[in-house]
């Protein structure tokens, strides 16, 4: 079955954390494809859904998509300053305890050049702490409906060899997060750092979400996609 849903044990959170994982058909660990890591993984079945037929398709190209579900301590562990013990464990377990998971339940090794980061809301700004705190490990951030002002962020003086791609979106009836997105995107734009920025009509949901998901994935990994920096004025 493309979605599979298990539990990890982890030593970082001292607890179990379930996940779920979207593995299409026709994947093989040979087939070397993209892995992108999601927040708030309970919400994954429903943004993959439809997945599966375009891939074969080849409307989407082949990816795994690694949830890790947020719990009831969400905005402590997504959240920079908040509860500085919750982030750092939670910050332990996305980045080192899940990939090692992955590779011993899957068979699945990560690599820059083919792993992703989603995240949106509060999940939004933690995969972009993620990005900047750990820049070895991700080639991709997709975040939607930033939460959380800008100055929250620890993406200051990357130079363009180390920084990832970034694909960013925000909804017109969202205004502060709107802005925050706007904010960010000048500032990568400034120091000629890839990053696309879309705005859709929309408010705070999923429906935006899960229809915008597909287009940055597409963007981020086929093979034809062109490395554009962002044009905001």
């Amino acid at each position: 079955m493309p979605i599979n849903k298990l539990q990890i044990k982890s030593t970082s959170l001292a607890e179990s954390r379930e996940m779920t994982v979207f593995l299409p058909s026709s994947h093989s660990p040979a087939s070397n494809c993209p892995i992108v890591f999601c927040t708030d993984g309970q919400a994954l079945a429903m943004f993959a859904h439809g997945f599966e037929s375009r891939i074969r398709d080849c409307e989407l190209p082949e990816i795994v998509l690694v949830g890790v579900h947020s719990s009831q301590h969400r905005a402590q562990e997504y959240t920079l300053g908040y509860n500085d013990l919750k982030y750092r464990t939670h910050e332990q377990f996305f980045t080192e305890e899940v990939p090692e998971w992955l590779k011993s339940e899957f068979g699945l090794v990560t690599d820059r050049s083919r792993t992703g980061v989603f995240g949106f809301s509060h999940g939004g700004a933690f995969v972009l702490t993620m990005a900047a705190r750990h820049r070895d490990l991700y080639g991709l951030v997709i975040a939607f409906s930033i939460a959380g002002g800008f100055e929250q962020f620890q993406i200051t003086e990357q130079s363009h060899e180390l920084s990832p791609r970034f694909y960013l979106s925000a909804g017109t009836r969202e205004k502060p997060l709107l802005k925050t997105t706007r904010r960010l995107a000048k500032h990568l734009n400034r120091h000629k750092i890839d990053c696309v920025v879309t705005e859709r009509p929309a408010g705070h949901d999923y429906e935006y979400w899960r229809t915008e998901l597909p287009i940055a994935l597409k963007w981020g990994f086929a093979a034809s996609n062109s490395h554009n920096i962002c044009d905001i004025s």
